[in-house]
């Protein structure tokens, strides 16, 4: 992009019209357990997705009930380390515009995921509004309520997102992150139920992003913090690096911190309690 020219128009396009649709879906179930002699037992769920574009350049999208047997499942992997393996996510709701939830610090350092979101157990419903509100500013907002798990005790609970991002100088931009986890009706009296499900889960973070107007330099530099009902998940999380690209030369410095108390219950942190430096450097040898 870096490289890309400015379009000139001889003529303004012709203006967008309201972009609305609407995606609805009925799913039907019926079984009958014949060894045991069972009656027929039959289930039934509606739902569906409305799309919205508020402007032409930022969409509201809706859900309730989402079903998504569509998407195509995460593969089989043997894992042998000790820390969690990491699954894209391929749910169709939370794909567009993804970059202003999903790109927030390193791969290995996610204050938010949406995978987390629907980890076996229904959506009830949830609304997303993402895109540009001018040519300055992007806007990602998203609430997402779950179900409640008699099974397991699991409360129901709502999660909360809000990005932001404000372009500077010619490619560069800073962005604002916050992440909300709250369990609805949370049964304080019960021990096993506090000590197994926080009642409360929120990170907060700031981040800078270098992209030099030449794409030679480019950086980046974030701070997060988490704040949970124990003292153990009140911590930080930081990383910086900056990189130098050229046609014949290539070096990169990193440098990472996770603290022993920070928890993002909805993001991916399969690490904590280490500092990292890395450097990496080559000449690029042209024919």
């Amino acid at each position: 992009m870096a490289y890309t020219g400015t379009l000139v128009w001889d003529a303004p396009p012709p203006a967008p019209g309201t972009n609305f649709s609407i995606i609805p879906y009925v799913l039907g179930e019926v079984n009958r357990n014949l060894e045991a002699n069972e009656d027929t037992k039959t289930n039934g769920k509606i739902g569906g997705d409305i799309k919205f574009s508020l402007t032409s350049s930022l969409n509201l999208d809706l859900t309730v009930n989402p079903d998504f047997s569509q998407v195509e499942v995460d593969r089989q992997v043997t894992n042998l380390d000790r820390f969690e393996l990491f699954f894209p996510e391929r749910r169709q709701f939370f794909l567009e515009n993804g970059d202003l939830f999903a790109n927030f610090g390193y791969e290995t350092i996610r204050p938010f995921f949406s995978g987390r979101i629907g980890l076996g157990v229904p959506i009830q419903a949830g609304a997303r509004v993402s895109g540009n509100l001018n040519e300055k500013w992007r806007m990602g907002l998203m609430d997402m309520q779950t179900a409640s798990v008699d099974e397991t005790g699991l409360p129901s609970q709502n999660f909360g997102v809000l990005s932001l991002q404000r372009k500077v100088f010619g490619r560069s931009n800073i962005g604002l992150m916050v992440v909300n986890k709250q369990s609805i009706n949370y049964p304080s009296e019960n021990d096993s139920i506090n000590s197994q499900y926080a009642k409360y889960n929120r990170n907060l973070g700031l981040e800078y992003n270098l992209a030099s107007s030449n794409n030679i330099w480019n950086g980046k530099a974030f701070l997060l913090k988490s704040l949970a009902p124990e003292k153990g998940g009140r911590g930080f999380a930081q990383g910086a690096h900056l990189q130098y690209s050229s046609r014949k030369w290539l070096w990169r410095l990193q440098q990472e911190w996770v603290s022993n108390d920070y928890t993002a219950e909805v993001g991916y942190v399969p690490r904590r309690n280490y500092v990292n430096l890395s450097r990496k450097s080559r000449a690029l040898v042209l024919s």
